[in-house]
């Protein structure tokens, strides 16, 4: 398998250290040395040119947006996989790269350096066997799609109880078309995805604790969507009523055969 270059950019030297050292032990990729400030991550971006950039947006000398924006369009011929990093809330940072083309994907600081690898195996992963380049818009993968939508919904995608949500919301979107998903069997095969296995109670729970984050968050996104009855929703509307609506957009795109990938 090939091996993926990572640089990894941020003011936080510890997190760097400690980022570089698990990727350095995972088979998958080989760590540069980090940079802390954004002038130095443009020099080491333009003579490296690494596969693999994990971009904090708030950096010194110049912001992540820049960077991400010199990588757009001022480096020829270069299409590294950018990953950010952000600090503020989901809705702000997708709104800010929403039109930035550079960028891939954004997790919600803070992120556990597991869960970071995990989500970038995962995507790199996809990105070998995919011909079009992988995006946090894009309806190439359902991983993509279903966290696009928790983060505008409020939900920060590194959360167990975002993983819950996830699992469940793609187990109800593979059931046919005119029925109802089990919410129980359904909650009891999401617990057994974890390791040491989730209790039926637990994955309740932590499905609830998504659903408060919806109510609290309340983005705009979900003041237009079909969860937002009276300002009140349940577990098991939130599933089902989060599986009819993406499996209708993807319909509606042309690529319901995703739905039918059980990888």
């Amino acid at each position: 398998m090939e091996k993926f270059t990572v640089l990894v950019v941020d003011d936080d030297s510890n997190w760097c250290e400690t980022l570089r050292e698990q990727l350095a032990a995972h088979h998958m990729f080989t760590p540069l040395t980090p940079v802390n400030d954004g002038e130095l991550a443009l020099g080491a971006i333009k003579s490296k040119r690494p596969d693999v950039i994990i971009l904090d947006l708030m950096l010194p000398i110049y912001d992540g947006m820049y960077i991400a924006d010199v990588i757009a369009n001022k480096i020829p011929d270069y299409n590294p996989f950018v990953y950010v990093l952000s600090v503020m809330s989901a809705e702000s940072t997708n709104r800010i790269l929403q039109k930035c083309e550079a960028v891939d994907y954004f997790s919600i600081k803070p992120i556990h350096p597991k869960a970071l690898i995990s989500n970038l195996v995962r995507f790199m992963e996809t990105r070998e066997t995919e011909s079009d380049n992988m995006s946090v818009n894009s309806s190439a993968n359902l991983d993509y799609i279903i966290e696009d939508y928790l983060l505008k919904l409020g939900i920060p995608t590194a959360m167990i109880s975002a993983k819950c949500a996830r699992i469940a919301i793609e187990l109800a979107m593979k059931v046919g078309k005119n029925d109802r998903p089990d919410m129980i069997g359904m909650y009891e095969t999401v617990g057994k995805v974890f390791k040491p296995p989730l209790s039926r109670p637990a994955v309740e729970r932590n499905i609830r604790s998504c659903i408060k984050r919806v109510g609290d968050s309340r983005t705009s996104f979900f003041e237009k969507s079909p969860l937002n009855i009276n300002g009140k929703i349940v577990s098991t509307f939130f599933i089902y009523e989060s599986a009819k609506y993406l499996k209708k957009m993807i319909e509606d795109s042309g690529n319901g055969a995703i739905l039918d990938n059980d990888n």
